[in-house]
């Protein structure tokens, strides 16, 4: 102890004077060091409390002394304080409770709870539901998540280290172990009502059971986004102010289908996302908002069979006509709109009697003039060959169409999907005729 001798009372020797006034000047050096306060304390006077360990640093108040922070001589660290009474900054302690009864003793100890004391523990325990701490003995305190609602288990782990936050009521873990499974840990189940008042669940993440009608999602405000997944088939009824849904319509739920909720304002709420557990889009895609290029649909036919064509087409410079070759297939398709192109393809292959020229010529309902025309030159009855041709034009109205396929020889006989004695491939490379409607 380094401590002053107030020099004062009756006559002192000249060495004795000597030795307190040195006592005294010691003293302002080391903070008046000692395990009892000075006893002649001033307000604003500064005392190192050796007493314990650490050290207490503390400063006179004229009435009270008020510790400003702890000194550890052995780890060469100061913690400063933060308040009067009680520590109000990081006290670090490893557990001595518990599972979900925690308990901590700080060093120095804290002689009070505080509004916006901060404790770290380290546990001993993983907690398994609501659970409490104890500081000092001070008595045992909840411990509430961010939201105020009771620990999930798992929020504390074993091997981790936590920070809790005393609110004047409770301690507040403000790092649980698993934040996104918190989040996500689903509440208690809600029965399916015309009003579900899914803003007083007890989670962001609840189930609604049962198949009535809902028409409202409630007023209460604990939450304000809320995901839910369905557990039965139901109608959700879209409402443009109060429960607005994607599609703009009515939702038919099924068991599994989740959705997101946001309030908008009071018992306004609106969907925004619904994933149904089919994968299938809750509506489907108007063919307006489809962009340019889609497929809007697709119509096709076959034409399987191995008989003579005989009919030619003239090899020349003239359009063929719908009177020449052999039809073999046709596909009709109606064009949902006037602004729509139309593909139409064809691709078969076939054989001929002799060297010649195998003809494909594509024609439009009764018309005479062949809209697309493809050749190809065969080499003999035993040697097939592929042939095709590829058309598009606008659909220019949505009126029904019939495309046609005429093929024949320049001369001669030819066959198609085999050779001019049988068919091969068993029907599997039938010629096929393809119409596209297209957005434009």
């Amino acid at each position: 102890m380094t401590q002053a001798t107030p020099i004062i009372g009756a006559n002192k020797s000249g060495l004795t004077y000597r030795q307190e006034d040195n006592d005294g000047k010691q003293a302002l050096l080391n903070h008046h060091k000692g395990s009892g306060a000075p006893s002649y304390a001033e307000a604003g006077m500064i005392w190192l409390d050796d007493s314990a360990t650490p050290w207490l640093l503390k400063a006179y108040d004229g009435a009270d002394w008020i510790v400003l922070g702890a000194v550890n001589a052995t780890a060469n660290t100061f913690l400063p304080y933060a308040g009067t009474a009680a520590l109000r900054l990081l006290n670090h302690a490893s557990d001595t409770g518990s599972a979900n009864a925690y308990a901590v003793a700080p060093s120095p100890a804290i002689t009070a709870y505080a509004t916006g004391q901060v404790v770290t523990l380290k546990p001993v325990n993983a907690n398994t539901g609501a659970s409490t701490l104890n500081v000092n003995s001070l008595g045992t305190k909840n411990i509430k998540m961010p939201d105020g609602s009771a620990l999930p288990s798992g929020m504390i782990s074993a091997s981790g280290v936590y920070a809790l936050m005393y609110d004047g009521t409770n301690f507040v873990l403000m790092n649980p172990a698993t934040v996104i499974n918190w989040l996500l840990a689903r509440g208690t189940t809600l029965a399916s009502a015309s009003t579900v008042d899914i803003g007083a669940a007890d989670s962001d993440y609840v189930e609604i059971s049962g198949t009535t009608t809902i028409t409202s999602l409630g007023s209460a405000t604990a939450r304000n986004h809320v995901w839910v997944r369905f557990q039965g088939a139901l109608t959700l009824t879209h409402n443009a102010t109060s429960l607005v849904l994607p599609t703009g319509a009515n939702i038919t739920t099924a068991a599994g289908d989740v959705a997101e909720f946001v309030r908008i304002s009071g018992s306004n709420w609106q969907c925004l996302g619904y994933v149904p557990i089919s994968g299938k889009p809750v509506a489907a895609i108007a063919r307006a908002d489809l962009p340019a290029g889609s497929i809007i649909q697709t119509v096709s036919a076959t034409y399987a069979s191995n008989a003579d064509l005989t009919t030619t087409i003239p090899l020349d410079d003239t359009i063929p006509q719908i009177t020449e070759g052999t039809e073999v297939v046709t596909v009709s398709i109606t064009p949902t709109s006037a602004s729509s192109m139309i593909e139409v393809s064809f691709c078969a292959f076939g054989s001929a009697s002799a060297a010649a020229v195998l003809i494909a010529a594509l024609f439009k309902d009764t018309g005479s003039n062949a809209l697309q025309v493809s050749t190809m030159v065969a080499g003999g009855g035993s040697l097939p060959d592929c042939i095709s041709l590829t058309y598009f034009e606008n659909a220019a109205n949505t009126s029904a169409r019939t495309y046609r396929i005429r093929v024949g020889l320049n001369s001669g006989t030819c066959r198609l999907n085999g050779t001019l004695t049988s068919r091969m491939f068993g029907g599997a490379a039938a010629a096929y005729i393809i119409a596209r409607e297209i957005k434009g």
